[in-house]
Formats: structure tokens, sequence, C-alpha cells
């Protein structure tokens, strides 16, 4: 009987690129006519660089109430909007922006196209604007941090690691940037180092809860579950009203702890505090983050129903997401189901390629390159395809066509720039290998993800039966009696403490024979 699995849910690493929380305190580098309007203005700044993103919100709308013609407070404006996920209030915000912006000073007037750009989706316009700023103020902080941010979405990490460095050295203190140059590590796999710009980041700005929670984030890639949830704590006792007011750094950090409660077996505990994410959650996008973490969270539980409620309810928050389609493609292989599996992946493809024609402009046929060369520059289709790929792996091992499924896997790999999308492949190749009885090789491919994460139960549970196949019983035993001990205070319905039972069982029998 072919052994089933679950896909480790990646920690996502929501890292919104904060191009908006931009301002020089020293100068009034921004035009209005009222002196209280810039008093709110530079309170907005302040929140937005803290990421208290409502608060900031209710500080540009009181500049704007004093001054409608306040073009830069306008521009924030529709960054916030777009970023809590009120996307036509945030483009209008960014249209008004900018038809206010016209008899500005340059640098100003720059910098709100810069700002604006990403809500009115005007690539030219931003890489026009970004390169004009860069030849006229080359020694200012602000093209610098636009830059580096770009780079950054377009992955191109190292680039953009020397990028916000330039920015560092001419203003120090923004704290910011050491948040971006810490994930930016961890992507690249230099978690030490990650989490010594986040430590950094906690220096320059104590008083903050973001510090906190990300460094808690980069402590759950390395399976730091106990010191994850500290940082997560911190960062709600910094910040108390996170935990009661709807706001979507709260809600995030919920969700963070509910990822580290998983870790450690916690499951009914990460499951209340994903309701609390879920009720502090603002914007449908939020809300449906909240419940693919569930889903995840039930699907790695074998509670496969509660696991498609939750998407379900996803569902009905956006008309199609490719992302639930990977989702659900896990959960009905899981099951043994491949008439759904089949069904997902027809109706995925489908929608990607409508995806992709609507991108286009067109209609009727489009050839193979128009399509190869829209995905290289389109990373929402690129995403949307990269899911429609993984859809295609469990279609491969529902048939135990596992040589398509390899050669699926090992080109996502290749094309994967963030080292934890690299982890979660290589994850399933090793899972892979399982299914093919190549025990040999699944631990060769299992060894470099323990040393990241050497705390992870599935790695752990992945090595020992592997062991346990390659006839290593007394090394494979010592593996799950250690899991079990340390997971004494899990749940006693924990997945992973019941499937380490039934190893040691299992290794023990075989001992007797």
């Amino acid at each position: 009987m072919k052994t089933k699995w679950v896909i480790i849910t990646a920690v996502v690493v929501t890292t919104l690129i904060i191009t908006a929380a931009i301002s020089l305190r020293t100068e009034r580098d921004v035009t209005t006519r009222s002196e209280q309007a810039y008093n709110y203005y530079l309170s907005g700044v302040e929140n937005m660089e803290r990421l208290y993103n409502a608060e900031a919100i209710e500080y540009f709308e009181s500049a704007v109430q004093l001054d409608s013609a306040f073009a830069s407070a306008w521009a924030n404006l529709g960054y916030l909007y777009k970023a809590m996920g009120r996307s036509e209030e945030g483009k209008l915000a960014a249209k008004r922006a900018n038809n206010l912006s016209v008899d500005l000073p340059e640098k100003e007037r720059l910098n709100i196209t810069l700002l604006t750009a990403e809500s009115l989706k005007d690539k030219e316009i931003f890489e026009a604007a970004l390169e004009l700023m860069l030849e006229r103020y080359p020694r200012e902080f602000e093209p610098h941090y636009y830059k580096a941010s770009s780079l950054w979405g377009q992955g191109k990490l190292e680039e953009a690691i020397e990028e916000f460095k330039i920015a560092l050295e001419i203003n120090p203190n923004f704290a910011l940037a050491y948040n971006s140059l810490g994930y930016i590590h961890a992507q690249l796999g230099f978690y030490d180092e990650a989490i010594v710009f986040l430590k950094k980041y906690i220096f320059i700005a104590p008083d903050q809860a973001n510090p906190h929670d990300s460094l808690g984030e980069i402590y759950l890639m390395v399976g730091r579950y106990i010191d994850a949830l500290e940082q997560f704590r911190q960062a709600i006792a910094v910040k108390p009203t996170l935990a009661v007011e709807p706001n979507n750094l709260g809600s995030a950090i919920y969700i963070h702890m509910a990822r580290a409660l998983k870790g450690v077996g916690k499951i009914n505990d990460a499951d209340e505090k994903l309701s609390k994410a879920e009720d502090l959650a603002v914007g449908s996008w939020k809300k449906r983050e909240v419940l693919f973490e569930r889903a995840w969270m039930y699907a790695g539980q074998k509670s496969y129903d509660q696991a498609l409620l939750a998407l379900d309810k996803a569902d009905k928050l956006k008309s199609y997401d490719h992302y639930i389609a990977l989702i659900r493609s896990n959960i009905y292989y899981e099951l043994d189901n491949p008439s759904k599996l089949a069904e997902i992946l027809e109706e995925d493809t489908k929608q990607l390629n409508a995806d992709i024609l609507k991108c286009l402009g067109g209609s009727g046929d489009i050839t193979e390159e128009q399509i190869a060369e829209h995905l290289e520059n389109c990373k929402y289709c690129e995403t949307n395809k990269r899911h429609n790929d993984y859809i295609k792996v469990f279609a491969h091992l529902q048939a135990d066509d596992y040589a398509e499924a390899l050669k699926c896997l090992k080109s996502l790999k290749e094309k994967a720039v963030f080292s934890i999308s690299k982890n979660w492949i290589q994850y399933l190749i090793t899972k892979t290998y399982v299914e093919m009885e190549e025990y040999q090789l699944a631990l060769k491919s299992v060894e470099p993800l323990l040393v990241v994460n050497p705390y992870n139960a599935e790695l752990i549970l992945l090595k020992a039966k592997a062991l346990t196949h390659l006839g290593e019983r007394e090394s494979a035993l010592k593996i799950v009696e250690d899991f079990i001990a340390a997971s004494d205070n899990a749940d006693p319905d924990w997945s992973k403490r019941e499937e380490a039972i039934a190893l040691r069982s299992e290794i023990t029998d075989m001992a007797l024979q």
C-alpha cells in the first residue's frame, strides 16, 4: 500500500516591502499648508515604520482632512489601503496623490511616483522614476531603499543586500532596513546572519512589536520553537493593543504563535491562536491566510474534513485561488482520490491559461514562446504556474510515476530563489524517495534539512523510517525514543507522536523476529 504524506507548511515569510515608510524627519520634504496636517503626517510615517498600519491610516486620514491637497499623505494612504486589502481605495488615493503632485518639488514628486506606482501597477513609470531619482539624488537614503526593495521583490537577493547596505550607510538608524536584511539572509539560508540583523533591529527599536515577531519567525525556521514563542509574547507585551483591536500585525503574530505551538505538538493551543488571528485579521487576504494555516494544520493531523471546510471558507473570500487548489490536491492525494485530484489539476490548468491570456490582453491562440516570456516577467502568473506544477507532482505520485514527479520537483528546485522553498521541495523529494523505497537516497536527502531544523518532527521521523528500512534499527530506535521523550508535553493525539509510538512498536517487533 502506498505510503501517504503531508507537505510541511513552509513558514511563509510574508515580507511586505515597506517602501512607503520613508521620510526625512530633519527637514520638511513634503508640502502642506497646514502645520497640524504635517504633524499628523509625521505620526503616520512613524506608525507606518512600526507596521502599526491601522494607526498610520488614521493619522494620514486626519492629515488630508485638514489639507485635502496634501499629496504625500494621499500617497501613503494609497499604499496603506492596498496593504490592508482595500485595493480600490488604494488606487483612488494613489491617483489623487499623482494628480496633486504635478507642481511639487521634484524630489517629493518622484517619491510620490515611486510610492504610488505599485498601487497603480505601473512598473515602467516606477523604473523610470527610480532611475531619475538615483541619478539626481545618489547620496539620499530614499532611492537606494526603493531600489533595494525592488530588487528584493524581483528575487535578486544578493543585489538587494548590497543596496540595503548603501541605504544604511546613509541612514544607519532606519530600523526596517535591518528587518529586510534579516529576512533576505534567511531567504538565502544564512540563518545565523539573519538572527544577528534582527537582534540589531530589536536594539534600535526596542519599543516596537515587529522586531520581536521577525526574530521569532527566523527561530521558527530553525526549529527554536520555544525561543520563537517567547519573541511573539514579547511582541504582544510591547504593544498590547495588537491582541485586542483588529490589525494585521497582531493577526500575523498569532499565526506565528500557532506555527510554533504546532511545532511542539500543542495542536489545541495552536487552534486557539488561529481563532485569535482570525478575529484580528483585517481584509479578506489576511483572513484567507489564517484559513490556509488551519487547513495545513488539520491536514497534518489527518483531519481532512476539517481541512477541506477551512478551504471552502477561504474559497468564499476569493473567486479562484491556485494556492487553495494546491492544498486541496495534497489532501486528496492523502485520501487516495485520483479522480478528484485529476479534476483539480484540470480546473487549475484551465484557470492558469485564462490568467495568462488575460494578462497578455489577447484572445485565441498564444504561442509557447509568448507564454514563457510572460512568465519571466509576471510574478503573479509565475507563482500560479509554480502552484500548478506542485499539483502535477501529486498527480504523478498518485499514478506511481515517480520519475516524472522527481523531474518536476528538481525543475522547481532549480528555479526556486528562497531557501525555504528549496527546503520544502527537498522535503518533497525525500518523501518521494521513501515512496520509491529508495531509503539510502531518502537518508541522504533528509540530512541537510535536519542541519537547518534538527527539531522538525516530520524530518526526524523520516530519518528514523529510512534507518529502519536500511537495517540500522538501533539508531532508528534511539531517534524515535528521544523524540517521544521530547514530545512528552505534546497533545496525546498529536499525529507525529502517535506515528513515533507506532514506529517504535514496529522496530521492537522486528527485533523480536
